[in-house]
C-alpha cells in the first residue's frame, strides 16, 4: 500500500451557504450600493437561481453580483467608497484589480459576496472564468422580482447563459429558455 506522504491535501470541500444569511447578505449590499446610486446585476449562480427558480441556488457557495465600469454612471473613483460603506457596515473586503476588472471580494455572515466591476473591452467584458460577454446584455438590465425586492440582471438573462459559439444555434437557446425560465411562466 502507498503511503500518503506530507504534501498530499485532499482538494478543498465547498461548503453552500447558509441561505438565510446570504438573503440577508444580498439585500444589506444592495442597500448600500443603492445608497451610492450604484447599478449592478445578479450573475453566475446567483443570477441563475433567482431567473430560474426564484430562489438562491442551495448548494451555491457565493453570491455574484457586477456593476460595469461606464455603464449606469460607474466609475472607478465611485468604488473606494462603496467599499468603505462595506467595512462601516461589518463586511470584509478585499479589493483586486487587473486590467478587465475591478473585483470586491466582501464577506460577512460567514457569506462570500463577490462584486465585480468590469471594463469594458472591444464591447465586452470578461467573466470568469474568461468568458466573453457583450456589453449590450447590460446597457438595458432587466429588474425582476427576488427576494421581495427589485434586483437587475443581464437583459435578455437567457442570453446571458449561451456560450458565444452557440448563439446562432437555435436548439441550443431552445433548451436553455427551458433551464432558465421559471416554471410559471412557461
Amino acid at each position: 500500500m502507498v503511503e500518503s506522504s506530507s504534501s498530499d491535501t485532499k482538494p478543498a470541500v465547498v461548503e453552500p451557504m447558509e441561505m438565510s444569511a446570504a438573503e440577508t447578505v444580498l439585500k444589506e449590499a444592495k442597500a448600500i450600493l443603492d445608497e451610492f446610486g450604484i447599478v449592478f446585476f445578479l450573475r453566475h449562480g446567483t443570477c441563475l437561481g433567482a431567473v430560474r427558480d426564484g430562489a438562491l441556488i442551495g448548494w451555491d457557495d457565493d453570491l455574484d453580483i457586477g456593476s460595469v465600469i461606464g455603464l449606469h454612471g460607474l466609475t472607478e473613483d465611485s468604488i473606494d467608497p462603496a467599499v468603505e460603506a462595506f467595512r462601516e457596515r461589518g463586511f470584509k473586503a478585499i479589493v483586486i484589480e487587473n486590467d478587465l476588472f475591478v473585483s470586491v471580494e466582501l464577506s460577512k455572515l460567514d457569506t462570500p459576496l463577490d462584486w465585480t466591476c468590469y471594463r469594458v473591452v472591444d464591447n465586452s467584458i470578461y467573466q470568469w472564468p474568461m468568458v466573453k460577454i457583450p456589453v449590450e446584455l447590460h446597457t438595458n438590465l432587466k429588474p425582476i422580482e427576488f427576494l421581495g425586492e427589485q434586483f437587475n440582471v443581464p437583459n435578455p438573462p437567457d442570453e446571458y447563459y449561451v456560450p458565444p459559439s452557440s448563439r446562432l444555434m437555435r436548439t441550443s437557446t431552445l433548451r436553455l429558455k427551458r433551464m432558465v425560465t421559471p416554471a410559471a411562466s412557461l
